[in-house]
């Protein structure tokens, strides 16, 4: 008669057998995420509209129909600026274009990077507070256009800065994660796409290695370096290969840039509105730490805004005061939409925790969320005034 085996050799197994469970688990979950961002993404679009062919984008067109060989326009003034618009986004698109037709190409591209949009943002926001939660609001309320300082959190039309920006935030999810090398690399290819969008990320990651570098190392610092140049080569090589441009910006420039881009250059000429919403973001912003994430991490969110605050003070010194035409076409001030990304995701947590309370937070929060939801920033400064009386009461 035998005996039954030894209880040591049914531990391996059903170790298995859990983490099988586990895995199942987890699958059945992630599909279920995936999904639910396809809804958002898809209503998003819904609700912000898309556009073709509208605004600088029907400009620019000439361009991708010039990478498609239908020289439709050979006067055009545009294709004498083509060596001058450093972004390899038209040559990229141009075999999507012929295989579906330039206006579909562009849409199923547009609703990928709406897709990938959502997806980061709520990983990102997973990274940072650990809760399902805060990322699925983080995404709902970054699902409309939401209008910052300089720029918006989310374009209706495909420029090469929506094709971009999910990339960036990826590099920032990695980075936060330590993963320095492969967000190094992610930033260098963006370069190529769209460098207004990936080099003030690049900054950002140089200022957390420049205040912290005896603790990253030199030697992961130079690699990080070294791969970022390596993978945005290709700009670079185009960039050496045309002309110099003259360092102080010449007077007639400057005053198409005043006609054509003030909105992106020129803070001072920016009207009431536009500095209330910057406000409501800094408010809100500076609530949510109340419940901030784990310190290393936070430290880089708040080096990166930290990196953000100089760049713009660095933007509007040198348009205002020494006009360089370098650091006026990086256009630093469209950065501070990334700061408008990362005080939703904060304010996300933020409102989740103050639900908690009593019920007049409840209430508070509730009127928040929805001004947040619709980008009504009087609603927005008015439940933050509330939820401030709130708490001096207290």
């Amino acid at each position: 008669m035998g005996y039954p085996p030894p209880i040591t050799n049914l531990i391996p197994a059903k170790m298995m057998f859990v983490q099988k469970n586990i895995l199942i688990r987890n699958y059945k979950t992630s599909v279920f995420t995936f999904l639910i961002l396809f809804f958002i993404s898809a209503l998003s679009i819904v609700m912000n509209g898309y556009f073709f062919g509208s605004e600088t984008q029907g400009t620019l067109m000439v361009i991708q129909k010039h990478e498609l060989g239908q020289n439709l326009y050979p006067k055009d003034i545009m294709t004498s600026v083509i060596p001058y618009y450093y972004t390899y986004f038209y040559k990229l698109l141009a075999i999507p274009s012929k295989l579906f037709g330039i206006d579909n190409a562009y849409f199923y591209l547009y609703f990928t990077s709406v897709y990938f949009f959502h997806i980061i943002i709520f990983y990102l926001a997973k990274l940072l507070f650990k809760k399902d939660l805060v990322s699925y609001l983080s995404t709902i309320l970054l699902m409309v256009t939401m209008p910052t300082i300089g720029y918006e959190t989310k374009l209706p039309i495909f420029y090469p800065r929506v094709l971009i920006l999910p990339f960036a935030l990826l590099a920032m999810y990695l980075f936060v994660k330590n993963r320095y090398m492969l967000a190094f690399v992610i930033i260098g290819l963006s370069m190529n796409i769209h460098i207004i969008t990936a080099f003030p990320v690049f900054l950002m990651f140089m200022l957390y290695f420049a205040l912290f570098y005896r603790k990253i190392g030199t030697k992961t610092i130079s690699k990080c370096v070294a791969l970022f140049i390596l993978f945005s080569m290709p700009l670079i090589y185009w960039q050496l290969n045309i002309p110099n441009v003259n360092i102080v910006a010449p007077k007639d420039w400057l005053e198409i840039i005043k006609i054509k881009f003030s909105h992106h250059v020129a803070p001072f000429s920016w009207g009431f509105p536009n500095w209330m919403r910057g406000f409501s973001f800094i408010l809100i912003f500076l609530l949510s730490m109340q419940y901030k994430p784990d310190r290393e991490k936070n430290l880089k969110i708040i080096t990166f805004i930290s990196a953000i605050i100089i760049m713009v003070v660095a933007a509007t010194f040198f348009y205002y005061v020494i006009p360089i035409t370098q650091l006026m076409a990086l256009q630093f001030w469209r950065s501070t939409n990334i700061f408008g990304i990362i005080a939703m995701i904060y304010s996300s947590n933020y409102l989740l925790n103050l639900y908690k309370k009593e019920f007049q937070y409840k209430l508070a929060t509730t009127g928040l969320c929805a001004s947040l939801f619709m980008a009504n920033f009087k609603g927005v400064l008015l439940f933050l005034i509330l939820i401030l009386a709130f708490n001096f009461r207290k």
